[in-house]
This record gives structure tokens, sequence and C-alpha cells, in this order.
């Protein structure tokens, strides 16, 4: 894929970078025009601010150069659903799987669908506000702890697999 740099955006008061990614949806690859969120608008006129421009750049370096390939970039319910809960099957006893099975299905699912972010965007801030979420239901604190155990499990394998590049976000 070759290099790109982003367009900065104006919208409702907020900077956004748009470019394009590719992802795998169901074993295809699918270029998907993509936004992100920069900084709120602070001056007048339609030219972004020098810290608005340096953080698209930034970001757009971390684009640049990943190391993930496009057919290993996907969603987050799609890696846990078609790659990790299999695994899980195949390798573990099966009440770890029953365990995994019901800590997506019940209660991250709904969240990292939500989020509609890829696999390897994910980052600590984005799994501690699942977290805070899911605990404000009436959970116990052993049950919170599996909640984790299983989103650090799915992070690892995705790391060991190469659908995740970096430090484990839980």
């Amino acid at each position: 894929m070759r290099k790109q740099t982003g367009t900065i955006v104006q919208r409702c008061g907020r900077w956004y970078l748009r470019y394009w990614d590719r992802e795998n949806k169901n074993g295809s690859l699918v270029r998907k025009r993509v936004s992100r969120f920069l900084g709120v608008v602070a001056t007048r006129g339609s030219r972004p601010p020098a810290d608005i421009t340096q953080a698209a750049e930034d970001f757009m370096h971390t684009v640049n150069t990943s190391k993930i390939p496009p057919e290993q970039n996907m969603s987050i319910d799609a890696f846990f659903e078609s790659v990790y809960l299999p695994w899980i099957k195949t390798n573990r006893r099966p009440s770890t799987y029953k365990n995994s099975r019901d800590v997506w299905n019940h209660h991250v699912r709904a969240l990292a669908s939500s989020e509609r972010v890829t696999l390897k965007n994910v980052r600590t801030f984005t799994v501690q506000g699942w977290l805070d979420q899911i605990g404000r239901s009436d959970l116990s604190r052993s049950s919170l702890k599996r909640i984790k155990s299983t989103l650090s499990g799915g992070f690892r394998q995705a790391k060991q697999l190469g659908y995740f590049d970096g430090v484990n976000p839980v």
C-alpha cells in the first residue's frame, strides 16, 4: 500500500483526519474511508493549527509503518468470533471455552461492536472504558476479573498470531 498523508477536515467544531484503510471483512479485503478525531476547533479560519497538523502527521506515520498486513486487519468482534474463540475451543478445556464464549456474548460483544474500531487501533483507554461500563452493572469482583482475564487472553493471542502490534491494552 502506498504512503498516505490523509486529509484534515473540520466538522461540527472538531478536526478530523480522513484516510483510507483496508480491512478483512468475511475473508475479502475491503477499502474503507476512515475518520479519526484530532481535536476541538479553538481558532478561527479553515486552516488547522500546528498542533492538529502535527497530530495528523504522527498518526499517519503509524498508519503508514504498520507491520500488520491488511489481511489480518479486522474488527474486534470478527477476530474474537472467527479466530480467538475457535482457537480456545480446540486448545483449551471445555470450561475455559464456555467461560470465554459467555464473557464475549454477554458482556463485551455489544461494547466492542458499538466502538466500530479495528483490532489494531484498540488502546488501553478504549478497553478501560469497556471495563468501566461493565463495572457499572451489578457484578462481583471475581466476575470483573474473569472478564478482564478473557480480554487480556484475546489480545495476547492476537499479538501472538500477528493481528495486533504493541503492548496488550488490557
